[in-house]
């Protein structure tokens, strides 16, 4: 004869264990939070913290201070760069006019692209790659005040491709603020074997 299957148990988990397990998948949260910040080499503030402006860093925002951390992530000070920290442009203050480049480096094929926020709306502006000459394109924020410029995609600065060097772009508004960011271009990549 074979026995029927009585109705299934329930098991009970002590709330000790889930009080457990939770606070085990928060330091977990924590630590990827911790190193993972660590490895992309922004150091991330702690919650509530403010980031407040350095004189030290490499993009100077309208008003004249820095609008990155006072750690910059390359001996070179270059960037900031799209994407490179919290939003606001390369860790820039809320609401500072301000300025990021697409990549901190490049060969002469690469476009760098300029992006700037919190700039005064539908503003035409100023764009100058220092020591070389002031571009004759000049663009034009949105109702957000927010543009994005490629450098010498029309050949404004350069007949050809943009020579190897390390390079400020600074752009300027019709009221006398500016930002600043720095690249480098650097020679051709080795072509591979065969």
């Amino acid at each position: 004869a074979r026995r029927r299957p009585g109705p299934a148990r329930r098991a009970i988990t002590p709330a000790w264990l889930v009080t457990a397990a939770a606070a085990a998948g928060v330091a977990l949260l924590a630590a990827g939070w911790a190193a993972g910040s660590t490895l992309s080499g922004h150091p991330s503030p702690s919650p509530g913290a403010s980031r407040s402006a350095s004189t030290t860093g490499n993009s100077l925002a309208a008003n004249g201070t820095s609008a990155s951390p006072s750690t910059s992530p390359n001996p070179l000070g270059l960037g900031p760069v799209i994407g490179g920290g919290p939003p606001g442009g390369g860790g820039a203050q809320s609401g500072v006019p301000n300025i990021a480049v697409s990549q901190p480096t490049g060969d002469p094929h690469t476009i760098f692209v300029v992006r700037g926020e919190f700039w005064p709306q539908l503003t035409r502006l100023t764009i100058t790659l220092v020591g070389v000459k002031t571009s004759r394109i000049h663009p034009v924020t949105d109702l957000m005040g927010n543009f994005n410029y490629a450098i010498n995609q029309d050949h404004e600065f350069f007949r050809g491709y943009l020579p190897i060097g390390i390079y400020t772009v600074r752009v300027t508004g019709p009221d006398g603020r500016r930002a600043q960011a720095r690249f480098q271009v650097l020679a051709h990549p080795a072509p591979p074997p065969g």
